[in-house]
């Protein structure tokens, strides 16, 4: 049986994870495609001193700050080096899901789903479920 507190958790998750995937996908869908700022983005993380260039922006913004505080708050007894490797798992899903989304509808090609909000809805979904995952050790 799930607990009222991960009912909570988990709707708290889902709106946090909904304020920072839907922005981003509903600026795409209103520039049209071909774009290539998903991709750009997600070349640009992967770059030492671009990547820091990027995240001291990225959270200079009061939104994302109350966003990723919200969002640490949802889950409060999650050890910080979890709480880390999450966040770096969500940053990467949002970060490739739309690049790859944005590659497909650059080529022609087809997506999982029919539009960003769509996408992004799944990626919410996914993500939230990051979140919750039990915690495991290694051994």
């Amino acid at each position: 049986m799930i607990s009222t507190r991960r009912i909570v958790a988990a709707v708290g998750l889902a709106v946090g994870v909904t304020g920072l995937a839907a922005p981003p996908a509903a600026d795409l869908a209103a520039v049209g495609s071909p774009t290539w700022y998903a991709r750009f983005c997600a070349q640009v993380m992967t770059d030492p001193a671009m990547r820091a260039i990027m995240v001291e922006e990225s959270l200079s913004s009061p939104s994302l700050r109350q966003v990723l505080d919200g969002l640490h708050h949802c889950l409060p007894d999650l050890a910080p080096e979890i709480r880390a490797e999450r966040g770096t798992m969500a940053r990467e899903w949002m970060l490739h899901m739309s690049a790859e989304r944005e590659r497909a509808l650059a080529q022609g090609g087809p997506t999982p789903r029919a539009s960003w909000h769509d996408a992004a809805t799944g990626l919410v979904a996914a993500i939230v479920g990051i979140w919750l995952a039990p915690v495991t050790n290694g051994s």
